[in-house]
This record gives C-alpha cells, sequence and structure tokens, in this order.
C-alpha cells in the first residue's frame, strides 16, 4: 500500500521535496527577483547617465534604485540600512546646526551656493557638466540644513491649536451667536433646537 502511495505522489514529493506548486511559486518568485533587480538597476544607471544634467539626477534616482533592489535582496538591506544610519548623524548635526540659525539666513546662504554653481560653471575651466553633476550632490546638505531651519523656526512660531471637539460633543454656544436665534417648534430650548 505504501509502495501505490509513492508512486501517485511522485518522486519528489514522497521523498519530502518540494512539491509542484510550491516549485511553481518558487520560480515565479526567482522571476520576480530577476525582474526587480534588472528594474533597480535600470533607475540607477539612468540616475547616473543624467547626472551631468542640470537636476538631481543620481542624487534621487540612486537611492530609489537601491530601494527598490532592497525589497528583493538582503544585500543591498544592509547596504540600505548603512546609508540610513550614516545619514542620521548628517541629520542630528543639521539640526543642532539649524536650532541655532536665524531663518534669515536662508535664502541669501541658498541665492549665494546656486550664484557661485553658475559662476563657476560659465566662467572656469572645468567643464560645466561636470559642474551641475557635482553641484546637486553637494547641494543637499544645504537644502536639509535650509528645510531644519524653516521647519524648526516654524515650529517656534506656530499658534498653540486648541484641540476639537469629538463626534457627538455639545459647542457652548455664547450669548452674543444666540442673540438672532429663534426656537424651532416643538424645541427643547437648548442651542441644538435654535436656528440663526
Amino acid at each position: 500500500m505504501t509502495s501505490s502511495a509513492t508512486e501517485l505522489k511522485g518522486p519528489s514529493e514522497a521523498s519530502g521535496g518540494v512539491p509542484g506548486r510550491r516549485r511553481r511559486l518558487r520560480q515565479g518568485s526567482l522571476a520576480r527577483r530577476i525582474w526587480v533587480l534588472a528594474a533597480g538597476i535600470t533607475i540607477v544607471v539612468v540616475g547616473i547617465l543624467i547626472s551631468p544634467l542640470p537636476g538631481p539626477g543620481f542624487t534621487i534616482l540612486g537611492p530609489a534604485g537601491l530601494a527598490l533592489i532592497a525589497t528583493e535582496f538582503i544585500w543591498a538591506r544592509r547596504l540600505l540600512r548603512d546609508i540610513k544610519r550614516r545619514s542620521r548623524v548628517v541629520t542630528r548635526r543639521t539640526d543642532s546646526l539649524a536650532q541655532r540659525t536665524s531663518r534669515w539666513w536662508v535664502p541669501p546662504v541658498v541665492v549665494g551656493y546656486w550664484c557661485g554653481v553658475v559662476a563657476l560653471a560659465e566662467f572656469s575651466p572645468i567643464p560645466r557638466f561636470l559642474v551641475w553633476a557635482v553641484s546637486f550632490p553637494i547641494f543637499m546638505p544645504v537644502a536639509l540644513w535650509a528645510w531644519a531651519t524653516l521647519r524648526y523656526r516654524a515650529s517656534l512660531n506656530a499658534p498653540a491649536v486648541e484641540p476639537r471637539p469629538g463626534k457627538g460633543a455639545r459647542v457652548a454656544v455664547g450669548p452674543e451667536e444666540t442673540s438672532g436665534a429663534q426656537e424651532l417648534p416643538g424645541g427643547n430650548g437648548s442651542a441644538e433646537g435654535r436656528v440663526s
């Protein structure tokens, strides 16, 4: 009886191997991993290729491609985690600098940076594409500082917001708001039964 059961199951299933359905799923997973890897590498390569053009280029597309690859590969997750860990140090330093900086420094610094980049691209012997390719990644810490400074200063000047009443809570109506109110027929005299 056991030999016929073994014959019906097939050799891989009888020996404790992976059943046919699981094998197909695993092959589908392999195909998915290959497509994710190809798409992620394509995004990174496109970022590298367009980095000489004005715009962020690799600064945005590099991490995006790596994040896509990290959805399927452990080595990419580790690399992404290492990059995040290193960026936390930069973020902490930027926040401490932002707390000591007036918000009025942000526009002159940002405009001065880009004026310097344009001057360097126009009047230096360095090739323009190289100046633009390098200027955007170097600007990222400046942009982070500017954003953190404006965010921190805005949080200091923000008015305190009173909590809104929850669902079903009654809002107190002052006498100045009910002066011209009329009571609806059959009303109970409360603020809910009045119409302005």
